[in-house]
């Protein structure tokens, strides 16, 4: 890896690996045939398409201590939910931020013993919605940041927000949304 000198005189192997990630995010994109500039339409339309899954986009009070977003994976398709009380271009950089988890590939493992205690919180939940969600817990810092500058390279392509599949939740995704925040109280 090329190290890069900042004006502090100081060297960084970041700068470098932070032009590369957002060079692989770009092709990301790209290779999703995607064109330089779209719209948040054709995003959801090609990741619909890659993931094999419907995409919905939600906004829900999260409690102070749960991340500001998740992705919750029931049969069929994808429900991203990002906190309501964040402004709209952060929600939309949330939900973008769970997208790209997906579109790079970071799903977890099913795990041997689910979390006992995780699941009696969230009790309310499919257990296969759940897995998924707990399954996602442990990404590495490489997966977060590649998730990030994804995410960020997409918010400056997109060149319309208007995305009317992000708004309507069909009643089954809707359903499974409404049992997520029964147990958030």
């Amino acid at each position: 890896m090329r190290l890069l000198v900042w004006d502090d005189g100081k060297s960084s192997a970041w700068s470098g690996s932070r032009r590369l990630l957002r060079w692989r995010s770009g092709k990301r994109l790209d290779a999703l045939g995607l064109p330089r500039r779209f719209t948040a339409q054709q995003l959801l339309e090609r990741a619909r398409e890659h993931l094999g899954r419907d995409i919905y986009f939600a906004a829900v009070e999260l409690p102070p201590r749960a991340p500001s977003g998740l992705a919750l994976l029931p049969e069929g398709c994808v429900i991203i939910v990002a906190d309501a009380r964040t402004t709209r271009w952060h929600r939309w950089h949330i939900w973008l931020h769970e997208l790209m988890h997906l579109l790079w590939g970071h799903v977890g493992r099913p795990l041997s013993d689910p979390a006992p205690a995780l699941r009696s919180l969230f009790g309310e939940l499919p257990p296969e919605v759940l897995d998924r969600v707990l399954t996602r817990t442990g990404c590495s810092a490489q997966e977060e940041a590649a998730a990030e500058m994804m995410a960020s390279v997409a918010m400056r392509r997109i060149s319309s927000w208007e995305s009317p599949q992000a708004q309507q939740v069909p009643d089954e995704a809707r359903e499974i949304l409404r049992r997520f925040q029964s147990t958030l109280g």
